[in-house]
């Protein structure tokens, strides 16, 4: 079962993050903080948001972006505050990595909603 978790001070619209939120922006304009076998951090100092995603990752020769393997956990900030979370997912690489370069955040979604099991078992949380 996958979990999310949304941080107090900030309000989640799912809505406009899916219709209106841009992968590739935030990926164009960020710099890679930590590249390992189970981290990869970006920071986007221009939107100040940050992205966290867990997971076990290969990398290809020379490159600091993962290549293969699954994800299973992401966080993402806005001005060092927490977002959401999500963990207990399993989403392939790959496949992010497909919506990420067609700025696809609705076909993300949903093929993350069935990699995690989200559209059959959500816990919400709101941190106070």
């Amino acid at each position: 079962m996958a979990i999310i978790v949304t941080g107090a001070d900030q309000d989640l619209d799912m809505f406009d993050l899916l219709a209106y939120g841009s992968l590739a922006d935030l990926f164009d304009g960020a710099t890679v903080v930590t590249h390992t076998a189970s981290t990869f951090h970006i920071r986007n100092d221009l939107t100040d948001e940050d992205l966290t995603i867990t997971g076990s990752f290969t990398y290809s020769s020379g490159s600091n972006t993962p290549s293969s393997g699954t994800i299973t956990g992401i966080v993402y900030e806005v001005g060092h505050s927490m977002v959401f979370t999500a963990s207990d997912a399993s989403l392939s690489v790959s496949h992010f990595n497909d919506y990420v370069v067609a700025d696809d955040m609705l076909g993300l979604s949903g093929k993350s909603c069935r990699a995690m099991t989200i559209s059959t078992a959500v816990t919400i949380t709101t941190i106070s």
